[in-house]
């Protein structure tokens, strides 16, 4: 399904130290859940009045934007886009502007 390799989906070229640690401890996705991501999600009414974020990035070559803005919006989230960080965030090498984003979610929420 997908023709890039685990490492450029999840970690996007250069952005992320040791990926080479980081790709063996991932597991292979199971084929419906690739499908499920590129599906989308029914929702819930009662989540969506949960104060929610959906962080996605221009650079994420697992998860196209488009998918996260549209489940920010069912999920009436705050939907920010970030322009170069890799899908895992968390291990970009940015990975405080990612934190500095949930931080200030958190704070405001």
């Amino acid at each position: 399904m997908f023709t890039k390799s685990r490492e450029n989906l999840f970690f996007s070229e250069n952005r992320v130290d040791n990926k080479e640690y980081y790709i063996n401890k991932l597991r292979k996705d199971p084929i419906k859940a690739q499908i499920q991501v590129l599906k989308g999600f029914k929702t819930n009414k009662s989540i969506t009045n949960i104060p929610s974020l959906v962080l996605t990035s221009w650079n994420d070559n697992c998860v196209p934007v488009k998918f996260s803005i549209r489940t920010g919006k069912k999920l009436k989230s705050k939907i920010i886009v970030l322009n170069d960080i890799c899908h895992d965030m968390m291990l970009d090498n940015d990975w405080e502007i990612v934190a500095k984003e949930i931080y200030d979610f958190l704070m405001t929420n």
